[in-house]
């Protein structure tokens, strides 16, 4: 049987931020077929004589600026929140997203990824999964 996840965000939390406090969280969607599609034809480009080369900062640069829809808990030393800012077509700005250190960026565009293709595994991907079996050891 084909169970199908209908839902349209999913917050996270990177591993970096879980067990504090007021952690940063970001609410992130699942990118559609079509989005997906986009995201993976422009992520492997092979080039006669020089080989296959892979795309992964573009990869993630847009399936962030599609898939986060917003965020808490991203303040400056004077504890003034940072808020998302996107462009007219819906899309994070690089401005926003500069804020951010890679390596955080990069688990946000896997989490993205992730839950786009296996939505019915979503709360294990994203760490939000209580299971025996789903704790560290």
């Amino acid at each position: 049987m084909l169970i199908v996840n209908q839902k349209k965000e999913y917050e996270f939390i990177p591993v970096s931020e879980r067990g504090q406090e007021n952690p940063f969280t970001v609410k992130i969607r699942p990118l559609g077929v079509r989005e997906m599609a986009k995201l993976e034809d422009n992520f492997i480009t092979i080039k006669e004589g020089e080989g296959i080369s892979l795309s992964q900062g573009t990869y993630n640069q847009k399936a962030l600026k599609a898939g986060i829809i917003t965020w808490e808990n991203l303040k400056d030393e004077d504890g003034v929140e940072y808020k998302v800012k996107k462009n007219s077509n819906g899309e994070v700005l690089d401005e926003s997203l500069n804020l951010l250190p890679p390596t955080i960026l990069s688990e946000i565009a896997n989490a993205i990824v992730a839950i786009s293709k296996y939505p019915e595994d979503a709360d294990v991907l994203l760490g939000n999964s209580d299971t025996e079996t789903d704790k560290p050891v």
